[in-house]
């Protein structure tokens, strides 16, 4: 019986970037169909809950940013050890990436919360208007994170 065989390719990276970044405007429609549906007036807004919620979406922010850095350090550590201190610029495509692959997908998920920040807000308050500022974020970070061969060679260099 053949093993089953892991692989990670770019194509796979980028469906899943795809449909992380499709989700975003899904968010949005939610929001716009179930405010236009509740006609009970909002709840007042807190300015202390619009704070803390900003702050915790901010956090997770820069943790989108520097946790998946952390962690692909710890990795491209580990594989110098493994591979005795040789180069590993001469290292197969398909292997960095299944290296890259974790911190790639918790970035895209922490991103995503930020945006998930602003729909509780939006969907505390009744207002499509606490959504878009914080999906706005989430949304150029994500082009900015858009899956390539070049990012993920340019990771472990």
């Amino acid at each position: 019986m053949e093993k089953p065989r892991t692989e990670m390719n770019l194509t796979k990276l980028r469906m899943l970037w795809f449909a992380l970044l499709f989700s975003h405007f899904l968010y949005g429609m939610v929001l716009i169909y179930v405010i236009q549906q509740n006609s009970n007036p909002p709840s007042a807004i807190s300015p202390v809950v619009i704070s803390a919620v900003t702050t915790l979406a901010v956090l997770v922010f820069f943790a989108a940013i520097y946790l998946p850095r952390f962690i692909l350090n710890v990795v491209k550590e580990n594989l110098r050890k493994r591979s005795g201190g040789t180069d590993i610029s001469y290292t197969k495509i398909e292997d960095l990436m299944i290296l890259f692959a974790p911190g790639f997908i918790i970035r895209l998920a922490l991103l995503e919360a930020v945006a998930m920040f602003g729909f509780v807000l939006a969907f505390m308050h009744k207002d499509i208007d606490f959504f878009i500022p914080f999906a706005t974020a989430s949304v150029f970070a994500y082009f900015l994170n858009y899956p390539s061969e070049e990012k993920v060679k340019k990771a472990f260099n």
